[in-house]
């Protein structure tokens, strides 16, 4: 699984997806995120330590997941912004000249 992509760029992308279905806005993604991976990470401690596995919560490996999580969550909001700023523009130019062409030519 881990020849089409990096587990660093896979295992975050998963986690987005899901994120993304999930909730709505960014704060409720956001603390969705922390919660869950937080969560999810300690709860993998200990599973591992009732193995007598030792298993570091909150290593750097852990971090980078998280930093890449919340960096896609947080793009992903900025684009879906900029497209919803963009497509208000493009309806208010598009729409309002013809539709004060029409009310011209009813008023004749």
């Amino acid at each position: 699984m881990w020849l089409i992509m990096p587990k660093s760029l896979f295992l975050p992308l998963i986690i987005v997806t899901i994120i993304l279905y999930v909730a709505k806005g960014l704060m409720k993604r956001v603390a969705i995120a922390v919660v869950g991976v937080c969560g999810g990470d300690l709860f993998y401690g200990v599973m591992l330590s009732s193995y007598h596995i030792p298993y570091t919560a909150g290593s750097k490996a852990f971090l980078d997941d998280f930093v890449v999580i919340v960096a896609v969550i947080i793009c992903l909001q900025i684009l879906h912004e900029m497209y919803s700023y963009g497509m208000k523009l493009l309806h208010k130019h598009t729409t309002a000249p013809a539709i004060l062409e029409q009310r011209k030519k009813d008023a004749r």
